[in-house]
């Protein structure tokens, strides 16, 4: 969710979150509430006038609500290339894949997770790369060859511009199991 849509969002609860005690206060005698309600708004002259104003700007936050849900477009699942020929789609898993496969030798890189952002511009299109490692060394160094492998794998492969890629890096305390500790496990028993 973006920042504009929170901001809407907050002020919109508050306003509701007001009005709904006014409305409280109207039907239900609360300490203090109830009269300053009554005797300052309602018998008041602008009593009229604030609540035509507040729903008024409740209107307006649900009218941009509504545009929003209508007009904000969701993640697509396919990314679409115009050819001479027709369409071509390459869906979003494929993409994730390609990524995953181009660093899948290095070492100590374990639990990679990979997740592509499509958008309706191909030249849009980001990949965020999480991996964990056993040994913390050279982390920049280890995070730019990720980027580089990812980068030149779809590029070449999909032909697809990537114009981010964020590389989440976590260290593990486990130590990677190998195939000499998988070897001594002690005999299965029947």
């Amino acid at each position: 969710m973006n920042l504009f849509n929170r901001i809407l969002l907050s002020l919109i609860s508050l306003i509701g979150l007001f009005l709904m005690v006014v409305v409280a206060a109207i039907l239900y005698p609360i300490p203090y509430v109830s009269q300053w309600v009554t005797f300052g708004w309602i018998h008041g002259s602008g009593f009229d006038y604030t609540i035509v104003i507040l729903c008024g700007i409740l209107g307006i936050f649900f009218l941009i609500l509504l545009l929003t849900a209508i007009f904000t477009s969701s993640p697509d699942q396919f990314l679409t290339l115009k050819t001479a020929m027709g369409m071509i789609e390459i869906s979003k898993k494929t993409i994730e894949s390609t990524a995953k496969r181009s660093f899948h030798d290095l070492p100590d890189v374990k639990n990679p997770k990979v997740k592509a952002k499509l958008r309706r511009k191909v030249s849009d299109t980001s990949i965020d790369v999480s991996v964990e490692v056993f040994d913390a060394k050279a982390l920049p160094t280890l995070g730019e060859e990720i980027q580089a492998l990812v980068k030149n794998s779809i590029e070449s492969a999909l032909e697809v511009k990537v114009s981010k890629i964020k590389v989440q890096i976590k260290e593990t305390k486990m130590q990677p199991v190998t195939k000499s500790t998988k070897n001594h496990q002690s005999p299965r028993v029947i």
